[in-house]
């Protein structure tokens, strides 16, 4: 795969064991050019940060928690940096928690070859909660990929740069018009593709990755009630 950009969304301090597994990972597997971005943690929003986002969600009726604030802002401010930084190629972007199910070089070198006519925007490669396509066989190992308009996980998401920089500029028009994010980030991304037909949104099976928070692997601070 040409050009790929890895970023990490972590913070090496505050998640040692977490950035400690991903950089013995990467330093394994011979892959380069990763970045790891983490500018906010739940702690330390500003009033600023703060007035993007509504009181109370109407999806969810409750207040948005500070973990999942952080972890939108997380987001978004690094597509807005990916967006002025870079003008091409792919950007696989990491969640913290993710655990590698294989080689992921070998992985995307296989990847590659398949969707290299897909004019895709983004494909989700982790398994999230285990969530998979109706059609896939499940004993069939080989590359099986479909257009889905509905997010299965936010933690491994392979953009090309015309995806990202499309998302980026919804959400940048977003809050040029006075509205302010009412739901977390997987069910935002999640109504930007339901509403936005065109863009090309893809599940591969197998995936590279599971959440390691939803496993049990690592402490999950967004599902605690206080956070």
């Amino acid at each position: 795969m040409k050009t790929l950009h890895i970023y990490v969304i972590g913070n090496k301090e505050r998640e040692p064991d977490r950035i400690a597994y991903l950089e013995d990972y990467f330093a394994k597997s011979g892959l380069t050019n990763i970045t790891y971005f983490q500018p906010t943690w739940n702690d330390c929003l500003t009033d600023y940060q703060l007035q993007h986002f509504v009181e109370i969600m109407k999806l969810h009726d409750r207040p948005l928690k500070s973990s999942e604030i952080s972890v939108f802002l997380n987001f978004w401010y690094l597509l807005q940096h990916i967006s002025v930084t870079h003008n091409n190629g792919w950007f696989l972007l990491l969640e913290s928690d993710v655990i590698f199910e294989g080689d992921l070089a070998a992985y995307l070198q296989r990847l590659s070859a398949k969707i290299q006519n897909l004019d895709a925007d983004c494909i989700s490669l982790g398994s999230g909660c285990d969530l998979i396509d109706d059609n896939v066989n499940i004993d069939d190992m080989s590359f099986q990929i479909a257009r889905k308009y509905v997010v299965r996980c936010m933690d491994t998401l392979l953009f090309s740069w015309k995806g990202l920089n499309t998302l980026n500029e919804y959400m940048q028009s977003w809050i040029q018009g006075g509205e302010q994010f009412n739901e977390p980030i997987d069910n935002f991304f999640d109504t930007f593709i339901k509403n936005t037909p065109k863009y090309r949104y893809y599940w591969v099976w197998p995936s590279i990755t599971l959440q390691g928070s939803q496993y049990g692997h690592y402490p999950s601070s967004i599902q605690d009630p206080l956070l």
